[in-house]
């Protein structure tokens, strides 16, 4: 296991008796390199804390960097319409030497894919249905026309009589009476 040392800062006043020093955020004292008595000079390291629990929260909150940065990216091709997402966000120095990471970006890729698949799915259905659409209207004017030409032809509307049936033709349509 590597050992790393960290240097914790302290205020030092000059005065009898021992000083207390306390790293202002707290930790796990891995290490601690001087003892009580002893004279100590400015830079000298005088704990290694122990950095687990703060790797750990750097990893958690990167890890957490690089989702939001990359569904960022995702959200804003899917709103652009761009058929090719790119991670522009996502800070190349965050991914140094965490390949887990990668999984982000694959995750947002996938989804990216198949959201734009639905998009062009549901275009191309649209599209299906306006094409449907301007044929019903124009087979509607057609009828349109057909019928307003019909109702503006001259007709005629004289009785006819016919033999001895004592009915009349108006048209094409008859008309009978007793």
């Amino acid at each position: 296991m590597r050992c790393r040392a960290v240097v914790s800062q302290g205020n030092f006043v000059v005065a009898t008796g021992p000083k207390t020093i306390q790293h202002p955020t707290g930790g796990i004292v891995r290490e601690l390199l001087v003892s009580e008595g002893d004279h100590v000079t400015a830079g000298q390291t005088l704990v290694v804390l122990d950095r687990v629990v703060t790797d750990a929260q750097a990893h958690a909150v990167a890890s957490s960097l690089v989702q939001k940065q990359a569904r960022l990216d995702r959200l804003i091709a899917e709103r652009d319409g761009v058929d090719t997402l790119t991670f522009s966000h996502v800070q190349p120095p965050v991914l140094r030497g965490h390949t887990e990471f990668e999984d982000f970006l694959e995750v947002e890729r996938r989804q990216f894919d198949s959201r734009r698949e639905d998009r062009n799915g549901q275009r191309r259905q649209l599209l299906q249905r306006v094409s449907q659409a301007e044929e019903e209207i124009a087979g509607d004017a057609a009828q349109l026309d057909a019928v307003t030409r019909e109702a503006m032809r001259p007709t005629n509307a004289e009785p006819v009589e016919v033999e001895r049936t004592g009915k009349e033709v108006l048209g094409c349509w008859s008309i009978g009476w007793r």
